[in-house]
């Protein structure tokens, strides 16, 4: 008696079908692979002073490595890391004029790594001028104020 009923509970469970739901994959949560910070990557944090923290105001500190990266061919500096965490912005991120060539943003994940508006309503969060620029690995909020 006691196999028999083993036997229905196994073709019971085998029988049922599956309840499952809907998944929402996101874009870090795709397994992807990152490779860096590499050792020629300026990071932000450390090399100018941004804190990541969402409470100080980053801009002055980010807008001081974007200009660092003017012409930057002449010493490798094209790459500008973004270490975890939340850099609040109160005025526009940008790059004034040209040279700026080949720069690449890049934060450590975009679920971690957040840029987010703090400035006036309607204002722009990020210019960016130049040739072949690539952003990529970060999340803007702009809080329903960014224009």
């Amino acid at each position: 008696m006691k196999k028999h009923i083993h036997g229905i509970i196994v073709l019971l469970i085998l029988a049922s079908p599956l309840v499952t739901s809907a998944q929402t994959v996101q874009y870090y949560q795709t397994g992807e692979e990152f490779s860096g910070p590499m050792n020629s990557w300026k990071n932000v944090k450390t090399v100018f002073g941004a804190m990541g923290d969402g409470v100080t105001n980053d801009a002055p500190a980010i807008n001081a490595a974007l200009l660092a990266m003017k012409n930057s061919a002449a010493d490798s500096f094209n790459v500008l890391y973004f270490p975890a965490g939340t850099y609040l912005i109160n005025d526009s991120l940008y790059n004034p004029g040209n040279g700026y060539d080949g720069m690449t943003i890049v934060g450590e994940d975009p679920a971690t790594t957040i840029i987010s508006w703090n400035g006036n309503v309607g204002g722009s969060m990020f210019y960016l001028t130049g040739w072949y620029l690539k952003v990529s690995r970060l999340t803007f909020e702009g809080n329903n104020h960014a224009g």
